[in-house]
């Protein structure tokens, strides 16, 4: 095992109740093994990314597909495609792999999560700010392949006191039909049918700012302290939310605070614990923080040129990312930063002094810090850009 440029083995997690078919077809997945499997997520990069040997991904890979207890597809490019463990390279030379920048931050391991969601709903959540007792801080930051639609912030002019006294109705309401259903004094239908008619009566959502995403748009949270949450709209987001999301690897339980979960009891007849006090605690009250704008990034064209054109779609303390757009070729060095490499749209060769890769279109290489210069080639005919994101420390 040498130092150079991978192949990113994509960890694809099941989710049949919010996943679906869009992140198997970007990424040309044979379906046949896919069956009726819905893919929520697939993780890009995180701690235990493997890596392949292989030097391409044009064959398209076979699909181990997980039961129950292990909901995740193995992905192997071919029968005999060796693959290892990120951390095993980190070992051989941590600097050389991650950059001083990733070192200086976080250690020698990867702490930048990419992952590559399609999703419906979810909880309306905050991440603090800074350590504070139990939690954490988690700064993300998104970017949408396709129609989306959120919550961002809070209504200006709202009552602070009646969002939270709906919140903990809710909550309570939904603590009482969970422990009523342990105890068979209810049923699962009417115990959900009295929970949704109380959010439809109660409406949290008259508090929060509801933001339609365009296809290419960013939302930067990397401030935290923010209200956030994805939200299901068939009409508006008719394949859920397709989302790119880059973030700081902290784990739910220790960053992700919530004040609401959409009315859910689990057919268990459990409910997601919430953390409304601290919700309202820790959420940012300030107008600019609960302004949608702030937060939906305008990005900005570091260069253009006929043949390619470089953006910044996000950039803070632990993470950032661009998209280059290139028809022939583009080149590139890594400097005290590893690269990530997504291909959004067609097929590059990667160039480096000791390594050669092809990546097609929804598979990512990882690039470490010491490989210096590289060359970015697309075998594009037609003369079409092709669509690459890259984030970095």
């Amino acid at each position: 095992m040498t130092i150079k440029p991978y192949i990113v083995v994509p960890n694809l997690i099941l989710q049949p109740t919010w996943g679906g078919h869009y992140i198997a077809k970007h990424k040309q997945l044979k379906q046949k093994e896919l069956k009726d499997k819905k893919i929520g997520q697939a993780y890009e990069l995180y701690q235990f990314t493997n890596l392949s040997t292989k030097t391409s991904t044009k064959d398209s890979p076979s699909i181990e597909v997980g039961d129950s207890k292990q909901p995740e597809l193995t992905t192997k490019f071919t029968k005999d495609d060796k693959i290892f463990s990120i951390n095993q390279l980190i070992k051989i030379n941590p600097k050389d792999v991650l950059g001083k920048k990733s070192i200086n931050l976080f250690g020698n391991q990867v702490k930048t999560l990419i992952k590559y969601t399609q999703a419906k709903g979810n909880s309306y959540q905050i991440h603090v700010k800074k350590k504070t007792g139990q939690w954490l801080p988690k700064p993300e930051s998104w970017y949408y392949f396709e129609p989306g639609l959120v919550t961002l912030g809070i209504k200006e002019g709202v009552s602070w006191e009646k969002y939270e006294s709906t919140c903990l109705k809710i909550n309570q309401l939904a603590e009482t039909l969970s422990q009523q259903l342990k105890t068979k004094r209810t049923s699962l239908t009417l115990a959900r049918k009295k929970l949704n008619q109380a959010v439809l009566r109660l409406n949290p959502s008259q508090f929060v700012n509801q933001v339609k995403i365009r296809p290419g748009q960013a939302i930067n949270l990397s401030a935290c302290g923010i209200h956030h949450s994805w939200e299901e709209n068939k009409s508006l987001a008719p394949l859920g939310n397709i989302v790119y999301e880059v973030q700081e690897n902290v784990y739910d339980p220790v960053s992700t605070i919530r004040s609401f979960d959409k009315g859910k009891i689990k057919d268990d007849g459990s409910i997601r614990q919430l953390q409304v006090k601290d919700y309202f605690k820790y959420i940012d009250r300030s107008l600019k923080a609960n302004n949608p704008s702030t937060h939906i990034i305008k990005t900005n064209y570091i260069k253009k040129t006929k043949n390619y054109s470089v953006q910044q779609i996000f950039k803070s303390k632990k993470y950032s990312m661009q998209q280059i757009n290139f028809n022939k070729l583009y080149q590139d060095q890594t400097k005290d930063t590893f690269h990530h490499l997504f291909v959004k749209k067609g097929q590059i060769k990667i160039n480096s002094n000791n390594s050669s890769l092809t990546l097609t279109t929804g598979f990512s290489a990882f690039i470490p810090a010491n490989t210096g210069d590289y060359q970015l080639t697309t075998n594009s005919k037609s003369g079409a850009f092709t669509e690459v994101l890259k984030t970095y420390i």
